[in-house]
């Protein structure tokens, strides 16, 4: 799945080791592991979620290539027939502040219409001021607040016009 923006293009790739070894370290910056509520976890931890993961119909992980480049990682968990749950994240900090997220989470969308998803929620940090405003102009609702998150959710296929 890739969205071209200008002469920029936004991939979701198959999430590879490769992916996995730079998560380690883009969810260990305290800054990234605040801002995506990321538990602490060890490398035994991430290989074993890493190794299940193709046993899995429940969640779906992708890389996330800016132009080439590894930039981070996204997809949807908590799958069931008819609802998913958002998450992603942009590790590399100097890609920040790109409107590159709008891209990633259209492209995740996009992959949860194609299963016939018709509802996807996620979860925010309060803190998170730049992700909230993103996926709020996307045209996700608040349904709840609570315990420093947002709780939001979009019937997939009904957008703002952004």
């Amino acid at each position: 799945m890739s969205l071209r923006v200008g002469d920029d293009l936004i991939s979701l790739v198959k999430y590879t080791e490769d992916f996995l070894m730079l998560s380690r370290s883009w969810l260990r910056d305290p800054e990234i592991k605040s801002l995506t509520q990321t538990a602490d976890f060890s490398d035994e931890q991430q290989l074993k979620f890493f190794s299940g993961l193709v046993c899995r119909s429940d969640y779906l992980i992708y890389g996330v290539l800016y132009n080439g480049q590894k930039i981070g990682a996204a997809g949807l968990k908590n799958i069931s027939n008819e609802s998913a749950e958002y998450w992603g994240y942009i590790g590399v900090k100097e890609m920040w502040g790109k409107k590159l997220g709008q891209q990633i989470v259209d492209s995740v969308l996009q992959v949860a219409e194609k299963r016939g998803i018709q509802t996807v929620n996620l979860k925010v940090s309060i803190e998170n001021i730049r992700a909230f405003k993103l996926y709020s102009r996307l045209g996700f609702q608040v349904t709840n607040s609570s315990d420093g998150l947002h709780f939001m959710e979009i019937k997939v296929g009904v957008r703002q016009n952004v």
